[in-house]
């Protein structure tokens, strides 16, 4: 198990049933956490670590804020007319400071040493854009092992009547197939992972 320390300036992690108001999950779904993994080791095969379980703490709830912006939704053939462009408003998490543990034992193709690889020689990774948080703009501001676990952190755990609901894999061609865990703050344990 490797312990990774993520920081952030802000990001927004848009919930997947808003409609005008795109409101924040408080904590970052674990499809999500994920998919920042992939692209620090340079994987577009999303299935490539299958099995990999993720924990996820925070040091700290975020602070959150409310912008303006203009969001895109199809109504019209030409993505540039006008009626397919609106202005909304949307929540966005302040000064993030996760931890993420991540354990290979259970998949075959090691996301810890290529998470390894990829720190200690970044020359050699082959991907592009920045490394963010959910949208491309929320770039990351640091990433780097940790010895040990912060004892300060509150940890995502699994709980099936927890009132936390997060995607832990994410089905872009449809949704069909998403898949959805509910969690509960608590201490770091095995249902700390997922």
């Amino acid at each position: 198990m490797i312990v990774l320390q993520i920081t952030a300036p802000f990001a927004t992690f848009t919930n997947s049933y808003s409609r005008e108001y795109a409101p924040s999950y408080l904590y970052p779904p674990p499809a999500t956490i994920y998919g920042l993994l992939l692209s620090l080791v340079g994987e577009n095969n999303k299935i490539q670590h299958l099995g990999v379980k993720i924990a996820i703490g925070v040091s700290f709830i975020p602070k959150s804020s409310t912008v303006l912006r203009t969001f895109k939704r199809r109504k019209e053939n030409d993505i540039n007319h006008i009626r397919n462009t609106k202005p909304d408003y949307q929540e966005i998490l302040c000064g993030l400071d996760l931890i993420v543990c991540v354990n290979s034992d259970a998949e075959p193709n090691s996301l810890e040493n290529r998470i390894l690889q990829a720190l200690e020689h970044p020359e050699a990774i082959n991907r592009f854009g920045g490394l963010s948080l959910g949208e491309s703009r929320d770039l990351i501001n640091d990433l780097h092992i940790l010895g040990d676990l912060p004892e300060s952190a509150q940890w995502l755990v699994t709980n099936y009547q927890g009132d936390i609901l997060l995607p832990t894999w994410v089905d872009y061609l449809g949704s069909k197939n998403t898949r959805w865990q509910t969690f509960s703050v608590g201490n770091f344990g095995e249902d700390a992972f997922c």
